[in-house]
């Protein structure tokens, strides 16, 4: 019965296979519980392997689900960071983490030894992002995107404490916001919001330029664009204004020789990002 669920999907058989196989239940209860599993649309292509990734996040306390499903929003907007920097993005326990990515063993292959968690399959991947395959599992959901957005950006502005530590998280984020492009629509409103809402520093640190650089010219060119959905060109205006208030601000500092604002000025010069502000 099994084997016809899986419909000769390999990405169903090696999931359930795993699934039966972890620790956290006898393997007899993990048949049984995949078993008695029905789609209501088991016409519809993927149906058993959807109902399946649906039931081992399902299979989960609340907390965990929700700390995986964060960490695989991060995962699935391309951020390659290992666990550890994650941890430290959500202000969470690196062993917490660890301990949830483990209960997934049977899709997340997670790696002890380098701190990696690259999922078995692509389908899985593709639920994730699938709004209405996932359901409300989604990654890109508002309580699980939004906190994930927020975390990101206000990394770019706070001081480094431990200056080897920020700065390979910061690394992740660079490449991350470098693949910006490839992120998905709804991921990168809720970026693009994120954003918006964060208030700028005075200064900033020198090391933080490219980052700053490089998410300058993503803003520059999306507020330009016209093949964006409606939703998102308004906010990569509304990110651009709210770069040219910044920049007022800074104008209109009187010590123009603070820390960082030097710095902040020639990289704003040499993107080009605010020209347009700057030519009025």
């Amino acid at each position: 019965m099994l084997l016809s669920k899986s419909s000769e999907s390999f990405a169903y058989a090696s999931a359930a296979i795993r699934y039966i196989s972890s620790h956290d239940r006898h393997p007899d209860t993990s048949l049984n519980n995949l078993l008695v599993l029905s789609p209501d649309c088991a016409y519809e292509a993927y149906a058993e392997l959807d109902l399946l990734y649906h039931h081992i996040l399902e299979s989960i306390d609340p907390r965990t689900r929700y700390i995986v499903l964060k960490i695989l929003c991060l995962y699935c907007s391309r951020f390659m960071g290992y666990i550890h920097w994650i941890g430290i993005l959500f202000g969470e326990k690196t062993s917490t983490l660890e301990l949830a990515l483990v209960k997934m063993s049977s899709v997340i292959q997670f790696e002890w030894q380098s701190g990696r968690f690259p999922i078995y399959h692509t389908s899985f991947g593709d639920f994730l992002r699938d709004k209405v395959c996932s359901g409300g599992l989604y990654v890109y959901s508002s309580d699980v995107a939004t906190p994930v957005a927020a975390a990101l950006m206000s990394r770019i502005w706070v001081p480094p404490v431990i200056f080897s530590q920020d700065d390979h998280l910061l690394t992740d984020i660079t490449g991350m916001i470098e693949d910006f492009d490839a992120i998905a629509v709804d991921m990168k409103i809720h970026i693009l919001r994120a954003f918006i809402a964060s208030p700028f520093p005075i200064t900033l640190a020198m090391y933080r330029m490219l980052v700053f650089r490089i998410f300058f010219a993503k803003i520059d060119r999306g507020s330009q664009s016209k093949d964006h959905p409606a939703a998102l060109t308004q906010l990569f205006l509304g990110a651009f204004e709210h770069l040219a208030m910044w920049l007022e601000d800074i104008k209109a500092l009187e010590n123009k020789n603070a820390v960082g604002v030097q710095d902040i000025e020639s990289a704003i010069q040499q993107n080009g990002v605010l020209q347009r502000e700057l030519s009025k």
